[in-house]
């Protein structure tokens, strides 16, 4: 009986240490950063939301790396764990984007240096993201399509130099101004094609106009339209889409789909009291 009552003791002084030495085992007790040339392992550490000390918990490891990517300064990141005798070892893993060292814009002549660096507000010291990347290109397209460029391409040339830094040129081929040469539309049966464009700003090119097309005012004549639609009685009238395809030399050809529906008019009036 004795022997059985000090073999139960033994089993449970074995499991209990098993437990704290499994618990102690599951504490963070070192978290390193490799991979990064620029920005610093203390912001990366801190950003993770990590603590030496903390429990090692696979859905905070998983949170730490959005918490990181949030950053906007990797393009992947990894956390690795290795087991030591004191405890977890984390090593977070990450990949940079590059940072500007020079931009230069080449290829512009109808808009200049001054107006489109001012627009995009690059400096030397960024990260240049894909998100940067992406937003670069939308504003130069932007003051571009509001001159009347909208067949303007633009490329980006990186020049990659130490410590993971980039020189970069910001290549324009501005191409031709459009012009419109043609405005039709399709779904109006009772208001005629000539009525709809003598209510647009944008025009078609000819001896006395220019036809210069420009986004933000061809948006606006889409309300028009859709206006003077409702004037006329057609009440649920809307544009639905539009179309369009460029010819030669630049020359702009829109097609504009509308839905007129039932046009009301007014049966009777009448006054009482």
């Amino acid at each position: 009986m004795k022997y059985k009552i000090f073999v139960i003791q033994v089993l449970l002084l074995l499991l209990f240490t098993t437990q704290i030495y499994s618990d102690e085992y599951n504490y963070i007790t070192d978290i390193s950063v490799t991979g990064n040339e620029n920005a610093s392992s203390e912001l990366i550490k801190s950003a993770s939301d990590l603590g030496l000390g903390d429990v090692y918990l696979f859905e905070n490891i998983s949170q730490a790396i959005k918490n990181i990517y949030k950053l906007g300064l990797f393009k992947n990141i990894n956390i690795k764990k290795s087991q030591t005798e004191k405890g977890i070892k984390l090593t977070i893993e990450v990949i940079e984007y590059p940072l500007l060292q020079e931009v230069n814009i080449i290829g512009n002549k109808k808009i200049k240096v001054n107006d489109i660096n001012s627009e995009i507000n690059l400096e030397k010291g960024n990260f240049w993201t894909g998100q940067k990347k992406l937003d670069t290109k939308n504003k130069i397209f932007s003051l571009y399509y509001e001159e009347g460029y909208n067949l303007v391409t633009i490329q980006f040339e990186e020049k990659q130099l130490k410590l993971n830094k980039i020189n970069l040129k910001i290549i324009i081929n501005e191409g031709q101004k459009v012009t419109v040469k043609e405005i039709s539309f399709i779904g109006n049966y009772t208001v005629s094609d000539k009525q709809l464009r003598k209510v647009m700003e944008t025009k078609s090119n000819s001896l006395f106009r220019s036809g210069e097309f420009k986004q933000e005012i061809f948006e606006k004549d889409l309300i028009l339209i859709e206006e003077f639609f409702h004037k006329q009685g057609f009440i649920d009238a809307t544009v639905l889409d539009w179309n369009s395809k460029y010819g030669d030399e630049g020359n702009l050809m829109i097609e504009i789909e509308v839905y007129e529906g039932k046009q009301h008019t007014i049966a009777s009036i009448s006054i009482e009291g």
